[in-house]
């Protein structure tokens, strides 16, 4: 289900919201998906409109190196880009959730 007016990496399940980004099509013969969903563990609106644009912006400069590596024969095979891909988003989630300013 997607939300009214928040943005199209937006998503909601019964449950929580989730983010989700299409694949650059330069990426579909690696990830073997045009797109990825991974849940931002909220169920809060407010929370998931800023945690969303913070993780895509990150997964972009990931898209962007993921690109580079792979199509520069750096010998990484299909799988371990996607396992490389599914970690870093579930750090950059769980990362957000860290306070900006260290006590």
């Amino acid at each position: 289900m997607t939300i009214g007016s928040a943005p199209s990496y937006l998503s909601k399940n019964k449950y929580s919201y989730y983010f989700k980004m299409k694949i650059p099509i330069p990426l579909h013969i690696v990830i073997s998906k045009k797109e990825r969903r991974y849940s931002l563990k909220t169920g809060d609106l407010t929370e998931a409109k800023t945690k969303a644009p913070y993780v895509a912006a990150k997964v972009q400069l990931l898209f962007r190196d993921v690109e580079n590596w792979y199509f520069a024969d750096m010998n990484l095979t299909k799988e371990q880009v996607q396992l490389m891909l599914k970690r870093h988003l579930q750090r950059l989630i769980k990362e957000y959730d860290k306070p900006a300013v260290p006590n």
